[in-house]
């Protein structure tokens, strides 16, 4: 069997571990492209102990123009009118492409214009797209799937955590990670949007997936912000810092 070949197409927290998944896998890693640690190799950033002989690039065009390729990795970024003008390069190229975005995992009632243009021009370059990552399977279709091992149904409760740390600065900077628990009160009493606040908020992305997938119909939808407040200082990787009680 041929091995996959693949751009690494962000390589933040999250793409790193994509890297290091494939690079396990055996997967062939051909571009990197980040708009940081330009000129360094790939294998040195992801820490895997050794180079691959890939250098990382910022110029998007000139890697999947230049690069032979059967995928590629997109982690830039949460809404589908962010990651639009990257997955649209790769699409132009004649790559299949897979994104961590979370709103492109079920992005037809958020965003349906925007699935609709990406949908028909991987048609017609004979390539797809493919929203997946940890909501994929935890947050959408395990549900999904039990329900079907279920007789009856009254309601479904779903709970998650994260460790932003993991996920690094941007995420962490989403959820408000570090302010002031008064400042983020204020906010939501003023309807305001917390930091990024033009991300999509992704679980309501696989609740709508949820509701399609048994076959059902939205009637309402609510959401709430309710902020966390340390009772001790936290350290905290993601922002190489340690928040204080309070915040």
């Amino acid at each position: 069997m041929e091995k996959i070949k693949a751009v690494s197409y962000g390589v933040g927290n999250i793409g790193r571990s994509i890297a290091r998944f494939m690079v396990d896998k055996g997967v062939i890693i051909t571009g990197a492209i980040d708009v940081k640690n330009v000129g360094k190799d790939l294998g040195d950033v992801i820490g895997i102990g050794r180079k691959l002989n890939v250098e990382i690039s910022d110029k998007a065009d000139e890697v999947l123009s230049q690069t032979a390729a059967d995928i590629a990795l997109i982690a830039v970024a949460t809404s589908m009118e962010k990651i639009y003008p990257h997955v649209k390069k790769c699409l132009e190229a004649g790559l299949n492409v897979i994104t961590t975005s979370e709103e492109a995992s079920y992005p037809w009632t958020s965003s349906p214009a925007i699935a609709a243009k990406l949908d028909q021009i991987a048609k017609e370059n004979g390539v797809t797209v493919t929203g997946s990552g940890m909501q994929d399977v935890f947050w959408a279709n395990l549900i999904t799937t039990l329900t079907g091992a279920s007789h009856r149904i009254e309601s479904v409760e779903g709970r998650t955590s994260i460790n932003m740390d993991e996920l690094g600065p941007m995420v962490a900077e989403f959820y408000a990670v570090g302010r002031k628990a008064d400042d983020i009160y204020k906010m939501i009493e003023k309807n305001e949007k917390l930091p990024l606040g033009d991300e999509v908020v992704c679980l309501r992305m696989d609740l709508e997936n949820q509701i399609s997938d048994l076959g059902l119909t939205t009637k309402t939808i609510t959401e709430s912000v309710k902020p966390i407040i340390l009772d001790h200082d936290l350290p905290c990787k993601a922002f190489n810092t340690t928040i204080p009680a309070g915040m």
